[in-house]
């Protein structure tokens, strides 16, 4: 989990750009059943209730369209900073419960925990009020399990000590000293000059 940071925005929703997850050709790295899961634990601003989802892209551009909200556009972690563009807007959306798309979402008071498991495609993490009132506030943790990356890491250390073991061989080999003629062979040390 990173730690808690804070994101606010004076419009009804803060929207992260788009989150690409693509496997096109790497199918063979790992089965997309067994991409993880993906945590947030949003703490909100204040008593209000809050809503916090992830849906594809374009779902999500489409419910945002025409509303005030603000995206998050990039994010530095060391030291944390959030870069963040102001999307114009006076339509008020529905309260985000309210729609079916959501991929994963949670709503209430207190800190509100989300799980995803994630799947390819776009994706883009929303965090509203949970009645679509504007002035979102909230800390958000991030963190993620991997479990491909387990057999990734053994797959590596096999791979890895197999390699070490062939550098081991050739080391030897390469250390013993040249062998000396047969026994019964001749070892001629003399020049011959010209005369």
């Amino acid at each position: 989990m990173t730690d808690s940071e804070r994101f606010a925005s004076g419009g009804r929703a803060l929207a992260t750009d788009n989150l690409d997850v693509d496997l096109s050709g790497a199918g063979w790295l790992v089965d997309t059943g067994d991409l993880g899961k993906v945590e947030l634990e949003v703490s909100p601003e204040g008593g209000k209730p809050v809503f916090a989802g992830i849906a594809r892209t374009e779902d999500v551009a489409f419910y945002l369209r025409g509303v005030r909200h603000t995206r998050v556009t990039d994010v530095d972690a060391f030291p944390f900073e959030a870069s963040y563009l102001a999307e114009p807007g006076s339509r008020r959306p529905v309260a985000p419960a309210q729609k079916s798309f959501w991929a994963a979402a949670t709503q209430g008071r207190g800190t509100q925990t989300l799980d995803w498991h994630v799947e390819d495609g776009d994706w883009s993490v929303v965090v509203m009020n949970a009645d679509g009132s504007p002035g979102v506030g909230a800390d958000v943790k991030a963190g993620a399990r991997l479990p491909f990356l387990d057999e990734l890491g053994v797959s590596a250390l096999g791979a890895g000590g197999g390699l070490l073991i062939v550098a081991i061989v050739l080391t030897v080999l390469g250390m013993r000293s040249p062998r000396g003629p047969a026994q019964g062979g001749v070892q001629t040390t003399d020049s011959v000059a010209a005369t």
